[in-house]
Parts: structure tokens; sequence; C-alpha cells
């Protein structure tokens, strides 16, 4: 099979394996201090996660974990596992002589507190030869978006349909656009 060109879609989240192949693991679990009453009823559970998401977001471990996926990147150690693995990515890609396109989404939630991430891992494809022209980072035009409208739902923090359709404009334009 021919391949000419590989879009990877970078997610923050994305170094987590380079972490948990360390040991680093959050042990986040947002169900440890919930009563035992929410898991007895359905209805329970699904006023119970809309108050605690209403009412005590922080319960949730949403900041938590962003908190922690951040420290990852400041983390040398696991930042050189996470580069290893971009680099042997951009390898394979580039012994099949393909051009690889890079997507990097922020957090969805708060785009611009991710700008120091996306630009890293921007900097780490640079670093291996890649053009800026092929690295298409995402935190202005998700900034730009309402959140209601850049994300699934207020539970659900991935891309929206609308956010996707915008991102999948973008890959047209750099790859079928001279």
């Amino acid at each position: 099979d021919m391949v000419d060109t590989v879009i990877l879609q970078y997610y923050l989240n994305d170094i987590e394996n380079a972490a948990l192949s360390i040991g680093l693991d959050p042990k986040l679990d947002p169900t440890k201090d919930m009563p035992t009453w929410v898991n007895e009823s359905y209805l329970a559970n699904f006023i119970y996660w809309r108050l605690v998401a209403r009412f005590k977001p922080e319960q949730q471990g949403t900041q938590t974990y962003w908190g922690w996926l951040y420290s990852m990147y400041d983390n040398s150690t696991v930042w050189d596992i996470h580069q290893k693995q971009l680099k042997d990515l951009e390898t394979v890609v580039k012994n099949k002589a393909a051009h690889l396109v890079v997507v990097i989404f922020p957090n969805m939630l708060d785009p611009f507190s991710s700008i120091p991430y996306v630009d890293r891992v921007a900097q780490a494809f640079e670093a291996q030869g890649i053009p800026n022209d092929s690295i298409i980072k995402l935190f202005d035009d998700a900034a730009a978006m309402p959140l209601a409208q850049r994300v699934v739902s207020e539970r659900d923090a991935h891309a929206s349909a609308l956010f996707n359709k915008l991102v999948g404009d973008k890959l047209y334009e750099r790859i079928y656009t001279p």
C-alpha cells in the first residue's frame, strides 16, 4: 500500500502513555467520595452527577487531571520518553516516504492554558524537520468558538462535530490547496 499523507490528530492526553510507562499514574477516582445510594438507582446516579458537575466540578477530577497532564509535560523524564515516541512515529512516516500533517488539539475547556504544551509538541515535531505549515495548532480556533459549540456537551469535553468540521476544512486546505 502506498501512503502519501499521514494525519496525526494529537491530543494533550497523548503523553499519558509515557507517564504510565514509568508508573506515574494519577490515580484519580471521582467516585471515591460518592455516597453508596448513587449506584443503587440509575435516576439517583443521573441526578447526582448532574449536581456534582454543576456545584462541585473539582470532585469530577477535571482540574486535577489537567494539572496532572500539564505536570507530565514538565517532567523531563516523561517528556523525553514522549519525544522518543513522537520521533519514532515520524521515522515510520518518513520510511514510508509519506508527508506528516500534525493537528494538535488544545484543552478544549480552556484552550489558552494549554498553549505552552501545544507549542512544546509543535516544537518537538519542528525539531524533527516537520515544516511549520504541516503543523496545525488549534488553540486560537478553539478559543474563538463558544464553549457550548466547540465541545460535545457540558459533561463531554471532546471536540464537537462543528469543531471537527472546522478541523476537516483546515486539513483540506493544507493538503489539497496548492
